[in-house]
């Protein structure tokens, strides 16, 4: 049950991203990229008409589920292409508060794993970066209760 769920979140999060946000260009491949890889490159759309989503998470058992979410959804979806890559937590959390202050949100990745304590803060702090996913059609009440923040 518990994988279901996983694997229904992270299908959701494809899923919506891949409506709100922009791609960035790659070769057609899940890939992981290790912690010492360049993950502050900015995205760029690619040449044809494949969308590609970068995927910010960290630690083995995430990047295994996330790339299995996205075999699952490349599979209904084959123009478009999961680039996940492994980014240690800590540089998850600078890397978006250090794009979010300089404006450069082009180089965000389309998708981030963060704790919700803190996401909550970077919510708060900096609306503009994130999606509202609200009238998404995602069923929310299937997921935990998260205590956020009024905007």
């Amino acid at each position: 049950m518990k994988r279901k769920l996983i694997g229904l979140i992270l299908s959701a999060v494809l899923a919506v991203s891949l409506v709100g946000c922009g791609g960035s260009g790659d070769d057609g491949t899940l890939t992981q990229k290790s912690e010492s890889d360049n993950v502050d490159t900015p995205a760029s759309a690619s040449s044809d008409d494949t969308q590609s989503l970068t995927v910010w998470c960290w630690d083995s058992f995430n990047v295994d589920a996330m790339k299995k979410a996205g075999e699952i959804y490349t599979a209904d979806h084959p123009d478009v292409t999961i680039n996940v890559q492994e980014t240690v937590s800590s540089d998850i959390q600078t890397l978006i508060q250090t794009y979010a202050m300089s404006g450069e949100l082009n180089a965000l990745p389309d998708i981030f794993l963060m704790d919700d304590q803190v996401f909550a803060k970077y919510l708060q702090n900096y609306p503009d970066v994130f999606a509202d996913i609200t009238d998404s059609g995602i069923p929310f009440q299937d997921f935990a209760d998260v205590i956020c923040c009024e905007l």
